[in-house]
């Protein structure tokens, strides 16, 4: 049995102008996704997640495990040989639901070619993989996610490339609050891609601001700066509400949380339309202050996570034996 885990990422600035080059930066937490992987001896490769079950198809499919099986179908076109006559159950098991803004599609997509690469004894770049996977099924994609998963810690995002810096973040201090998402991400990257194209200079020009913001939030991180860095993140997002992907939920959660003493800055994380939402505390938050905000929304749509730490490590796989 290979086990392997992935971290999922929270976008501390730079969502959707990234796909356009400009410079984001993201970070790895300490919430995952698992792959277990198993041999059978049924000729099938299986595919679970909790309840759901499903084989692997050799075709492009909207199932709720398009993400893995796009993964399967990618090794089987460069390692084809490989792949053929293998019979395996792929188990995915996740910290957090789909959908909510912490890159789980990705992070399930590095734990998955982990232990697939593990099983089959080959060495890819897993982070590559895994946004060329992103890529296939949203249609755009940008680096950020897979690399920061499978990198861990704080990464910097550059014209199509990431690197990690190497900053002490054991101070930072992060809650995160989920919300059920309405819109997908592949429809959101396509509505910003849609208002790029009517208004190019306008939306350039957010995206630049948007780019400005990521590049002072990594001098705050560096100096330890939590009020800079709080009021960096709020600006952040309301340029977001600018790109029109930030429902009036999230703005009414943003706002509840700036009225509190203890939280220095909060945007969303992710493509928008709910998901994420990060907040900076200057202190641990009060769990009363935390269950009053839980009892305003409707607390079927609403999960804190809180507190949420930077998780140094990327990807990591265990192999325990069959």
């Amino acid at each position: 049995m290979i086990v392997s885990k992935a971290p999922l990422v929270l976008k501390l600035a730079g969502e959707h102008a990234v796909v356009y080059g400009r410079t984001a930066i993201a970070c790895a937490i300490d919430r995952y996704v698992r792959a277990t992987l198993r041999s059978r001896g049924d000729d099938k490769i299986v595919l679970k997640f909790r309840d759901l079950r499903e084989e692997y198809r050799r075709e492009r499919t909207s199932s709720f495990f398009r993400y893995v099986n796009e993964c399967i179908r990618l090794i089987e076109e460069i390692h084809g040989e490989k792949l053929k006559g293998i019979e395996i159950e792929l188990d995915i098991d996740k910290d957090v639901n789909p959908g909510a803004g912490l890159g789980t599609s990705a992070a399930a997509c590095v734990a998955t070619l982990a232990a697939l690469c593990k099983y089959l004894n080959i060495s890819d770049n897993i982070a590559e993989l895994a946004y060329q996977v992103e890529l296939r099924v949203q249609g755009r994609a940008s680096r950020m996610d897979s690399y920061t998963s499978a990198l861990g810690g704080i990464t910097i995002v550059r014209r199509g490339t990431v690197e990690r810096a190497h900053i002490d973040t054991s101070w930072l201090r992060i809650g995160i609050i989920l919300l059920r998402k309405l819109r997908s991400t592949r429809e959101l990257v396509k509505h910003v891609a849609d208002l790029r194209s009517r208004e190019p200079e306008l939306i350039d020009e957010i995206f630049n601001l948007i780019e400005r913001i990521s590049l002072r939030i990594l001098e705050a991180l560096e100096r330890r700066d939590v009020e800079k860095l709080g009021k960096l993140v709020t600006r952040c997002h309301w340029l977001l509400n600018m790109l029109e992907v930030v429902d009036y939920r999230s703005n009414r959660i943003v706002i509840e949380l700036l009225n509190n003493t203890n939280v220095a800055g909060a945007k969303i994380s992710g493509a928008g339309y709910g998901g994420a939402i990060l907040f900076i505390l200057r202190d641990n938050l009060d769990s009363l202050e935390l269950k009053e905000l839980e009892v305003i929304h409707n607390s079927n749509a609403f999960k804190i996570l809180c507190p949420v730490r930077i998780s140094d490590g990327g990807v990591e796989v265990l192999e325990r034996g069959y």
